[in-house]
């Protein structure tokens, strides 16, 4: 097992906090995807 610093533990924590809504999931993961392609949200 590999430790990890308390600010990607942070990080991890909000990120499962986040995701336990299946609304904030989906945007959450639309987003994602959308940085992924380059695609960008209009000003």
């Amino acid at each position: 097992m590999k430790p990890i610093s308390y600010t990607e533990y942070e990080s991890l924590r909000e990120t499962a906090y986040l995701l336990r809504s299946p609304e904030n999931a989906r945007r959450l993961l639309s987003s994602i995807e959308n940085l992924e392609r380059g695609a960008r949200r209009p000003p």
